[in-house]
């Protein structure tokens, strides 16, 4: 499922059984692929946040669908009377249902309006709340290629298969741990698998960064009046497309529609250096770094396997007075992704430098 037992739990807060979450789980992630096209089942997102959505969704959704059943059973209890002082009787009707329990509160007003009541009654109106759920918790959230997840029109690509669910995890049963035994053996006695966690562990982390772009560095002198811009192409980096839709609509014109993620470790092209200190270098210095500045810079996307995109772009020193117009707009005319930079933070946990683009 996309949310496990002690996510729900413990991050939602839900009530539920471990039994009553793994059957309303179930349907709580059938109803989410039915509106979403099914998207989650091959490009599930690996974004913080937007994994998240989803599971919040699946857990809020089945807390729902729980509800429903909960009172279509207690229903069937509520077939009777209740005695009233002056000595008349009026039918039974559920007024409330304690989620994650069996007491129920009976009324003989004749009324009961929740929206679990008339879920429960009517299934339109079931499907228009789910419906409703679903679009508050992943209206505006992309897939791993960045399709929004509640776009219903075909899917662009022809490779479907990119990045599958997290598979349910079984609680594995606690076991006394034995005591370790002093085999004589070197350090690599202590790895099972022959020293090869750390290469698997790294591989895992690699395949979400299979990207390739040219960042190209803005340059202008003032005493010559010339542009020039400095490109740098980094492959093995992450990119995520956001829903620029949406954020149109909500009415921030200025927001990020693509993310890029560049890891700061050994497998940097070139050291990085701050944008003050890079623009007082030289010529020939400044080929031998690169700057992230929002003030200018520009990255173009140059190969990724989900748009089967793979071309070559322009690297080192590009004069903008030799191409028609100016270097920025010849490449917005002659290649697909091209972004300004518009923000720029630098991570230090996991170190990475993630870049927006407009």
């Amino acid at each position: 499922m996309y949310a496990d037992y002690t996510y729900y739990t413990t991050e939602y807060g839900g009530k539920m059984s471990a039994a009553d979450f793994k059957r309303f789980g179930r349907r709580a992630e059938r109803r989410i692929d039915s509106l979403t096209g099914g998207k989650l089942q091959f490009a599930f997102p690996t974004n913080e946040r937007d994994i998240e959505a989803v599971k919040d969704c699946m857990c809020e959704l089945a807390d729902f669908l729980y509800q429903i059943d909960l009172y279509n059973n207690a229903a069937m209890e509520s077939i009777g009377t209740v005695a009233q002082a002056d000595g008349t009787v009026k039918g039974k009707v559920i007024t409330s249902i304690s989620s994650g329990s069996e007491s129920r509160s009976y009324s003989a007003s004749g009324t009961a309006n929740t929206s679990v009541t008339e879920a429960a009654k009517d299934k339109k109106v079931a499907d228009t709340i789910i419906y409703g759920m679903v679009q508050d918790n992943l209206g505006g959230v992309p897939d791993y290629n960045g399709i929004n997840l509640l776009y219903a029109g075909s899917y662009p690509y022809s490779t479907k298969v990119v990045n599958p669910p997290p598979k349910d995890k079984p609680t594995p049963p606690e076991v006394e741990p034995e005591p370790p035994t002093d085999t004589g053996d070197t350090d690599e006695a202590e790895k099972p698998d022959g020293g090869e966690s750390e290469d698997k562990a790294e591989t895992q982390e690699d395949i979400y960064f299979t990207d390739s772009v040219v960042v190209y560095n803005m340059y202008v002198n003032g005493l010559r009046e010339e542009t020039q811009y400095f490109g740098t192409r980094f492959d093995n980096v992450r990119i995520e497309f956001t829903q620029e839709e949406n954020q149109n609509k909500a009415g921030k014109e200025d927001a990020s529609v693509c993310i890029l993620k560049i890891k700061n470790d050994d497998s940097l092209p070139k050291p990085f250096l701050d944008p003050r200190s890079w623009e007082h270098l030289t010529t020939d210095e400044m080929l031998q770094y690169f700057t992230l500045d929002v003030d200018g810079d520009f990255f173009v996307i140059v190969k990724r396997k989900g748009l089967n995109l793979d071309v070559q772009a322009p690297v080192g020193v590009c004069d903008s007075n030799s191409y028609d117009g100016n270097f920025f707009e010849y490449m917005k005319q002659n290649y697909g992704y091209v972004y300004s930079m518009n923000s720029f933070e630098q991570f230090e946990g996991i170190p990475y430098f993630q870049v927006g683009g407009i």
